[in-house]
């Protein structure tokens, strides 16, 4: 059996796109009722800039069942060389309360190291750059190589308040 007569497939954007680096899905992003699902490309290049990197978003569905799917729904592109956005990211159960679930999205380049938050609720074909989507988040300062970002996971409602909270990696950070 191939991929495609297995499920779904997504192919890479290119050489060294690094497609499928990170993957996210299970949660409801576009309010269809249908899980949907993320696939990071962190070495993307996107208008020249090398490791810019791309998020490709797909709402869930029948029409993914048993198809190659080749166009993703919304596209979020990184804007810079090296932003490596699609990094780390996680789908998230509704952040703002919108009734939507959100998308946390890793770019970790060195001295920049962010995450960004793309609240659901978009629900036709898209593209967005990472610099506009709704939120940005950005640890202390002196940071520096951190890699804050590369792994991003939810983690329910750790607190207990009724409220999703997330768990942000940063490898390279040693304190100080």
């Amino acid at each position: 059996n191939d991929l495609e007569t297995m499920g779904v497939a997504m192919l890479g954007t290119g050489e060294g796109s690094e497609t499928g680096a990170s993957l996210a899905g299970n949660v409801d992003f576009n309010g269809d009722g249908t899980p949907d699902f993320a696939i990071g490309a962190p070495g993307a290049e996107v208008d020249g800039n090398t490791g810019a990197g791309q998020v490709y978003l797909y709402f869930g569905g029948p029409s993914l069942v048993g198809g190659l799917a080749t166009d993703a729904d919304v596209v979020i592109s990184g804007d810079a060389v090296g932003r490596a956005a699609g990094a780390g990211m996680a789908l998230l159960e509704d952040l703002d309360e919108d009734g939507y679930g959100d998308l946390a999205i890793g770019a970790p380049r060195p001295g920049v190291n962010a995450v960004g938050l793309l609240y659901g609720g978009i629900q036709t074909a898209s593209s967005i750059g990472i610099a506009d989507i709704n939120a940005r988040i950005q640890p202390e300062v002196g940071s520096g190589d951190s890699d804050f970002g590369r792994a991003i996971v939810s983690g329910g409602d750790a607190t207990g308040d009724g409220r999703t909270e997330f768990l942000v990696g940063a490898a390279g950070w040693y304190g100080g």
